[in-house]
């Protein structure tokens, strides 16, 4: 790459930002080729996939970037969102509980927790 990581996320977040999206993916994509743990690239680029409903190119994206930085809220809460609408309603359910002990805003998580409870009548402690 001639830039570095950091510009081209910046380049990339604002290729998004700006509905640009197959640029931004190129941009993501070339992050992830150079730096394969970069978790904020994986993170963006599982999320556009999110939006356009390509869940089996998502998942793997979103659980990397989860995997590589564990401490992100938003990366825990993108994972499950993503496992829900996948219908892997069992490993969404095995995230959620993991996220909460982890201390993750039981708020945010409850909202989950509540969509599990009424598409499988999972019970969730």
């Amino acid at each position: 790459m001639d830039v570095t990581i950091e510009q081209a996320l910046n380049q990339a977040i604002e290729a998004q930002e700006k509905g640009k999206l197959k640029e931004a993916a190129q941009l993501y994509a070339k992050i992830i080729k150079t730096d394969p743990l970069n978790a904020d690239a994986q993170y963006n680029l599982g999320i556009m996939a999110l939006s356009i409903n390509k869940v089996e190119k998502a998942l793997p994206l979103l659980k990397n970037a989860l995997e590589t930085k564990p401490s992100e809220q938003k990366f825990w809460i993108s994972y499950i969102h993503a496992l829900i609408k996948g219908h892997q309603l069992e490993k969404a359910k095995e995230i959620l509980l993991t996220a909460k002990e982890q201390g993750f805003d039981k708020e945010k998580l409850n909202s989950f927790q509540e969509i599990l409870s009424k598409k499988n009548n999972l019970e969730i402690i």
